[in-house]
């Protein structure tokens, strides 16, 4: 499980997290669909 986490947090920065976060909070997507789709985009889920 730390292999995994420490692989989704390498790709995190603060500009990833607001436009993450402005994913949420401005356009309205809920959390998972966010998650999902980033951790797609990196090659880290199928």
């Amino acid at each position: 499980m730390e292999g995994i986490l420490n692989k989704v947090f390498a790709t995190l920065n603060q500009q990833t997290l607001q436009t993450l976060n402005g994913q949420i909070a401005v356009e309205g997507r809920s959390a998972a669909d966010v998650a999902q789709a980033y951790l797609k985009s990196k090659n880290l889920i199928k």
